[in-house]
Parts: structure tokens; C-alpha cells; sequence
């Protein structure tokens, strides 16, 4: 993946799907930074350049904005988080998620939303069934077939 070997650089600020002033890049990824002067910064722009997806580089206000092709092997993996079916996620994907963020154990969050696990599934329900003051409410039952995660907020989603 684009950000495998550079997770340490300070200024990345994040990794969109879609950018509000760039609609011509719809189905595209955008590495977005934090703009710092320096040689360091540059040489570090320039190494992700060099990945094969890499597509074209533009400044918006104080960031430097990186666009991608999705990469081919990819692509249903990202159609399917836009839908929200991270279980349905390639077994290649997950294990770089929970590469990138160094997640070993089978007890975190990924693992329960890419396996939709029975025990964070209960607990799901229970929450939802319960109102913030602890009042029960109408149990909720979340169907087999849900994924334990909502839907991506496309606002969120968006670069800038």
C-alpha cells in the first residue's frame, strides 16, 4: 500500500476518497499533508511519487494533496467500503489494516467489524437498547447479514 513504508511522517494529515474541488478525481485516493518547508518534507513528496498508482500532485491552502488510482487489485475492496461491507473485505486489505495500525490482537475493534463477531454484535444491540440515562428501550436485533459498522459519511470522506 501507498503508505506502508512512510507511516512515521509527521505532516500526513489524511487519506480521502474523494476531494470537494476536484470532482474529475471521483473513484480516486488523495494522500493529504501538512505543507512544511524543507528538504526532508520534499524528498519525502517525491518518494510517493514513485509508487505505479500515483497520479498528479496539486497545493490546496496549506496542503500538499497527493492523487492515486484505486489500485486494481483493490478496487472491490473500495467499492465495498463506500457500501460499508468491511467484512467482505479481501483477506489481503485486512491484514494490511491491521498491519498499518499494529493491531495483534483478536479482541480490537477491526477484528470484530471484519468478522462481525457475535460478541461485539450483543454488545452492539445491548447499547442500542439502552438509552444514554441507562433506560431500557425496544431491544434492537441487528440483522445477520449487517455489517457491525456504519456506512462512511462521504463528508467525512472528503479532503478539504
Amino acid at each position: 500500500m501507498i503508505v506502508d513504508n512512510h507511516r512515521h511522517l509527521q505532516q500526513f494529515k489524511g487519506c480521502f476518497i474523494s476531494h470537494k474541488n476536484k470532482p474529475e478525481y471521483n473513484e480516486h485516493i488523495f494522500l493529504v499533508f501538512n505543507k512544511i518547508k524543507g528538504k526532508e518534507f520534499r524528498g519525502s513528496i517525491e518518494s510517493f511519487k514513485l509508487f505505479s498508482d500515483y497520479l498528479t500532485t496539486f497545493d490546496d491552502g496549506d496542503t500538499k494533496v497527493l492523487v492515486y488510482l484505486v489500485p486494481q487489485e483493490f478496487k472491490k475492496d473500495y467499492e465495498l467500503f463506500k457500501v460499508g461491507k468491511y467484512s467482505k473485505f479481501s483477506a489481503l486489505l485486512k491484514n494490511k489494516i491491521l498491519d498499518f495500525h499494529n493491531i495483534t490482537s483478536k479482541s480490537h475493534f477491526f477484528y470484530d467489524v471484519f468478522n462481525k463477531s457475535p460478541l461485539y454484535k450483543l454488545k452492539l444491540e445491548n447499547k442500542l437498547s439502552t438509552a444514554d440515562d441507562g433506560t431500557k428501550l425496544s431491544p434492537v436485533k441487528i440483522p445477520d447479514d449487517q455489517d457491525l459498522m456504519d456506512i462512511p459519511d462521504i463528508k467525512e470522506e472528503m479532503c478539504c
